[in-house]
């Protein structure tokens, strides 16, 4: 199995959680075997022995603030389609890189994360006919805080939707929220909860423990742990 996975960023460059999730599940993938050929909106040096990273040519260059900021829809206009001029030009390269790619790498599937990618998600299909599948970690109502948000983000992920051949949520509630807010039936969409690498994750020092944390503890006080959203 062979995934042009699209994505807008990998660690160390996070606005979010999206990179981290990306790379964590590039990992998984590639130890069944998966080839992976990823693509990003910038370039920079990761340490990625497991999949191929492929970048924006270096000769169009990208400020790290345009690429990351192209990821917050409150950065477009909630009442019109207007678009900053700067994120209009981040995402046609993009979809040039990704047409590009889709017209001269073989691959089986495209999987395609948030709503950054699905345009360039929907080009690639075009080209290869090979099916999409569209990772959703949030939707926009979610960012907008339960509003409508912004109509232009909207209407891309509705045509995306319905278009793609599969949806991945990250959570029930995103699920519903899908079928809620574009009509999507709950049968095209599957849950994929978030995970992480438990071997990552350091023992406490004197250096790294939350001093807040341990003085409350002397007082009597019961710490409760979350390890989620």
């Amino acid at each position: 199995m062979k995934i042009l996975m699209l994505g807008w960023e990998l660690p160390p460059h996070n606005s979010g959680g999206l990179g981290v999730a990306c790379w964590q599940l590039c990992k998984a993938l590639s130890q069944k075997g998966i080839d992976i050929e990823f693509v990003l909106p910038y370039e920079a040096e990761h340490d990625a022995n497991f999949m191929r990273i492929n970048s924006v040519p270096s000769h169009i260059k990208l400020r790290y603030g345009e690429y990351l900021a192209s990821y917050d829809s409150l950065h477009y206009s909630e009442y019109t389609m207007a678009v900053p001029a700067h994120m209009q030009r981040t995402h046609a390269q993009y979809e040039a890189t990704v047409a590009h790619l889709a017209e001269s790498l073989e691959f089986d599937i495209i999987h395609a994360h948030d709503w950054l990618t699905f345009r360039a998600g929907l080009k690639a299909r075009e080209i290869s006919g090979k099916p999409l599948l569209v990772h959703v970690h949030s939707i926009e109502s979610d960012r907008a805080g339960g509003n409508s948000g912004n109509p232009l983000v909207r209407e891309i992920e509705s045509l995306t939707f319905m278009l793609a051949d599969r949806i991945l949520a990250v959570s029930k509630h995103t699920k519903n929220a899908i079928a809620r807010e574009y009509g999507i039936t709950l049968n095209k969409i599957d849950v994929v909860h978030k995970s992480f690498d438990a071997n990552t994750i350091e023992q406490l020092g004197t250096q790294t423990a939350y001093t807040y944390l341990a003085a409350m503890k002397q007082h009597g006080y019961k710490v409760v742990v979350n390890s989620g959203r």
